[in-house]
């Protein structure tokens, strides 16, 4: 992950290097909370789910009068807990122990201009992520765990977006689709331990929606309240679905 996030910041600064002088620049950090509801096969049927704190959400975006271009980064440390607590063996401790790392690319390029102010944009969304679950089951009956780590190293998105601006606030809504992905994954199951990847849009099928509303304080500095949700399930090699859904508010500070 370290080399990838190294790459894409380099290309990044060299889009701002070579920006035109009205170029706008932005930095934003955000916090809140961010609510999960995972299933994965080798885990058995169940759902494992979580309200938990958000904290390290970072962005970084250049804005033209046709483009923007968007960095991000935001990580995770949660514990899920099953839905359904009804299996005998499984009373006392049980849970689901989940961290994740999300670095994403985006540019977004204007298509159309409205009279009445709402610009419509569209592009592509690159997003690598890296991932560990570990199932803990702890009672009388039984002392265990299985682990799945998984990293998406290429996950390409087809992004659309609509701003409107009215007075000094700015309202965006964006929504895009998964069409490309190459993952590959670890799984340890007792002393049993598979590799196995996928690659290809029959292997995962993603959902994003995100809307925010940046309101200024002063000139420079502005508030951001925001709702994402993001849904992604895999067809192949491990049937996995996840649904995440964040609400945050941060600051968005203009260079």
């Amino acid at each position: 992950m370290s080399t990838k996030f190294k790459i894409v910041t380099s290309l990044i600064f060299l889009v701002l290097f070579q920006a035109p002088v009205k170029a706008q620049f932005f930095l934003s950090y955000s916090v809140g909370v961010t609510e999960h509801d995972v299933q994965i096969l080798s885990f058995g049927d169940n759902h494992y789910g979580a309200m938990s704190p958000s904290f390290l959400n970072f962005g970084m975006q250049y804005k033209s009068e046709k483009s923007r271009w968007s960095l991000s980064m935001s990580s995770q440390n949660t514990k899920l807990t099953p839905n359904l607590e009804e299996i005998d063996y499984f009373e006392g401790t049980h849970r689901v122990d989940h961290t994740e790392l999300v670095m994403g690319l985006e540019y977004l390029r204007k298509v159309h201009e409205s009279t009445t102010g709402i610009i419509a944009l569209l592009g592509m969304n690159y997003t690598a992520r890296t991932a560990s679950f570990t199932n803990t089951i702890q009672s009388e009956f039984l002392e265990g765990s299985w682990d799945f780590e998984e990293d998406v190293v290429f996950d390409l998105s087809i992004v659309g977006a609509a701003e409107y601006t009215f007075g000094d606030k700015l309202l965006r809504m964006k929504m895009g689709i998964g069409i490309l992905n190459y993952r590959y994954a670890t799984q340890k199951y007792w002393r049993n331990e598979k590799e196995f990847y996928g690659t290809g849009p029959s292997v995962f099928f993603q959902l994003r929606n995100e809307i925010f509303l940046q309101i200024p304080v002063t000139n420079r500095i502005f508030i951001r309240p925001e709702y994402t949700f993001k849904y992604h399930t895999y067809r192949e090699y491990s049937v996995m679905k996840a649904l995440q859904q964040h609400f945050l508010i941060g600051g968005v500070f203009q260079l």
